[in-house]
């Protein structure tokens, strides 16, 4: 099908960043990248080609990339909200929560209701918690406790978490077999 699409326009920047977002979601990174340059080639000033690039990127840890690609971006379209939410990303998975926190309220308020900027914010605010930071690695759901970490500890940390959270309404319930 996205090959008809194509063939109805190929020098259409739209059209290649559609085939390059069908990519991304069949976690085909690089055809993904590919696309997008395709529609790039075609118009330069195109955010959505070159927003999708950085998304993959920072998925593929290439910050550098993603960075330049996240500017120019901003350059052509300063208040685009998926702009913006990706900057937050790049800035969280530096560590700066703070400058990732002020990416996804600007996000926020051009799009209030954009899902991925309100999920950045929730997980830039957890990882702005020292406690959440330090205790994260001994959460993790699936790994095995070890001799120096007993699965005790996790279940007493886990209890410090929810009472530092504001208390056990938001605790999940969780059944043993």
């Amino acid at each position: 099908l996205m090959h008809r699409v194509l063939e109805l326009d190929p020098t259409d920047a739209d059209y290649h960043w559609l085939s390059a977002a069908i990519q991304a979601a069949l976690n085909r990174s690089e055809a993904a990248v590919e696309a997008a340059r395709l529609g790039l080639q075609h118009d330069p000033q195109h955010v959505n080609c070159r927003n999708l690039i950085a998304r993959e990127r920072i998925k593929t840890g290439q910050v550098a990339e993603a960075g330049s690609l996240i500017r120019s971006s901003l350059e052509i379209d300063p208040t685009n909200a998926e702009t913006l939410t990706l900057l937050g990303d790049l800035q969280l998975r530096e560590g700066d929560v703070t400058a990732a926190r002020q990416s996804y309220d600007q996000a926020l308020m051009v799009a209030p209701g954009n899902s991925e900027a309100q999920s950045g914010l929730s997980e830039a605010r957890r990882a702005g918690n020292a406690v959440y930071r330090r205790l994260l690695p001994l959460l993790l759901v699936g790994e095995k406790a070890t001799q120096d970490e007993p699965i005790g500890t996790r279940v007493v940390l886990l209890a410090l978490i929810v009472v530092l959270w504001g208390g056990a309404a938001k605790l999940p319930v969780w059944q043993t077999p």
